[in-house]
């Protein structure tokens, strides 16, 4: 009887121990994940991240050259401007926040509008080292 309690309490051990290990360990992987900044709960459309986002009046932005912003659970990265398109980059952040999807757009459609991410844009202006866009609802 001794012996079957004594097992008893060498299980109750072992299985804490190895609950506390694995919330140790997630616990550390969502702090990393904040630190990094890839963590993505809680974004707004068009929040700003690090002064990134020029706001305008109107529901109007200026996004600068190889500079990133958020869109709800999408980073884009303005690539330039060529003759007949503009380059951006999308991050989704729910799939894959280290990879770039290359988005090239004509600068027709683009005054027309286009979508990136959630976002619904219309361009305004675009410039090689700026793009003006203005929010869709």
């Amino acid at each position: 009887m001794k012996k079957l309690a004594g097992q008893h309490w060498a299980t109750i051990l072992f299985f804490s121990t190895i609950c506390t290990l694995f919330i140790a360990g997630a616990f550390a992987i969502g702090r990393s994940l904040q630190a990094d900044g890839l963590a993505v709960e809680g974004l707004d459309a068009g929040r700003q991240r690090s002064g990134n986002i020029a706001s305008l009046d109107g529901g109007r932005i200026m996004l600068r050259s190889g500079k990133e912003a958020l869109f709800g659970n999408a980073m884009i990265v303005y690539r330039g401007r060529s003759d007949d398109h503009l380059t951006f980059d999308l991050f989704i952040l729910e799939l894959d926040p280290h990879y770039a999807y290359e988005r090239q757009i004509a600068i027709r459609k683009a005054k027309k509008g286009f979508r990136l991410g959630d976002q619904d844009f219309r361009l305004l202006t675009a410039r090689e080292s700026s793009v003006k866009l203005e929010l869709i609802n």
